[in-house]
């Protein structure tokens, strides 16, 4: 029976950043009634004096499964880790509870801002726990991805991957000094093989939203993203034959948030792995340089290298800047991909598409002219 107490109040994280970059839709996800009940019970007895011990329990049991090399034990750690995000972003307030008893036990769950979890004391402990390395939930993804990535590549490895990649990015979202981690070229690295051709579309989608979480408002990483011939590796899944269409959208997807202008993160939840560039002193065009910051226009000459018709797709991103303005008065939501907050959530399908067309029909010439030269050096 306990056993079985501990399998009900495991409940499913909600795809914190899931479907499409091009979507602003809110997504509301509502937990199984076996989930919720249990839930409910856990929320009850957490006290302040409770919460630290019973969290660093199921963080240390995770953490061991994650560390497995059988995907079965793997599969478990992803999903009591998913229970304990859901726990934290999804527990309710005293008047959710209330209302929830007058109308029968039926509730709604509710989207919510990272800055309105600050003062749960769930969310503020696992903050704190997140600063540390022993009890860093990013950095055992990481280490779990790479040793799924060492295993053969089967049906079953690919949705483990899969499944971390999004549980990482939902940890990014909920603790974002953890992006730090990834000005490491080592961890950089990581998320750029996953976009090898060889991958499957499902992981390809999955790195890429991750990689979006990673660069997201942290220069520091974007750097190592471009010292990593990342753009070319980006572009070059882009170009290649084998890629799906899918995929392909989720790339120009990609592009359309690299190229806006850089603003490093600031430390407004809490504490960071590292000092926050907002501290650094200095103003204007000299606290950019400092913070290590990129001008769309330098960024379009990078990318340039790689990809022609360039000037297009800034152009049409500055057309759509007003998009970034109403973005930034909303500030940061946990259960949208909305803290992404430097894309332009409402473009046009058309400009994209066209842009891609523009794209596919240079290939098609290039290859054309290609196999032209070919037949010319064999006469």
């Amino acid at each position: 029976m306990k056993r079985r107490s501990k399998r009900t109040g495991q409940t499913r994280l909600v795809r914190l950043a899931g479907g499409s970059l091009m979507s602003r839709q809110r997504h509301v996800y509502k937990l199984p009634k076996a989930d919720q009940t249990a839930q409910e019970r856990f929320s009850h007895h957490l006290t302040a004096k409770s919460i630290k011990p019973k969290m660093e329990s199921l963080l240390s049991l995770s953490f061991d499964y994650l560390s497995s090399y059988d995907g079965v034990k793997i599969r478990k750690g992803l999903r009591q880790l998913e229970g304990l995000l859901a726990q934290i972003c999804l527990s309710r307030t005293p008047t959710d509870r209330r209302s929830s008893v007058i109308s029968g036990g039926a509730s709604k769950q509710t989207t919510k801002e990272l800055s309105s979890l600050k003062d749960d004391p769930a969310f503020r402990e696992f903050f704190k726990l997140q600063e540390g390395f022993e009890w860093n939930v990013a950095i055992r993804l990481i280490a779990c991805l790479e040793r799924l990535l060492s295993k053969a590549s089967n049906g079953q490895n690919d949705l483990l991957i899969v499944s971390t990649l999004e549980l990482l990015q939902g940890t990014l979202l909920i603790h974002p000094p953890s992006r730090s981690l990834f000005a490491r070229e080592i961890y950089m690295n990581l998320l750029l093989d996953l976009l090898d051709p060889t991958c499957c579309p499902a992981i390809q989608s999955s790195t890429l939203l991750a990689l979006v979480t990673t660069l997201l408002a942290t220069p520091a990483n974007t750097r190592a993203f471009e010292t990593l011939d990342g753009l070319l590796t980006v572009t070059s899944l882009f170009k290649s034959r084998g890629t799906s269409r899918e995929v392909k959208m989720k790339v120009v997807e990609f592009l359309y948030f690299y190229l806006m202008p850089e603003t490093p993160v600031s430390n407004g939840a809490g504490g960071g792995l590292h000092r926050s560039p907002s501290k650094r002193k200095g103003s204007g065009e000299r606290e950019g340089r400092q913070a290590g910051t990129k001008t769309t226009e330098e960024k379009q000459g990078l990318l340039g290298r790689h990809l022609s018709n360039v000037e297009d797709l800034v152009e049409d991103l500055r057309e759509k800047m007003f998009l970034l303005r109403s973005a930034d008065e909303g500030g940061e939501h946990v259960f949208q991909f909305y803290e992404i907050s430097q894309l332009p959530l409402q473009l046009q399908d058309d400009p994209v598409k066209q842009f891609q067309s523009d794209i596919e029909q240079q290939l098609v010439h290039s290859n054309k002219q290609g196999r032209e030269q070919e037949r010319a050096r064999r006469q």
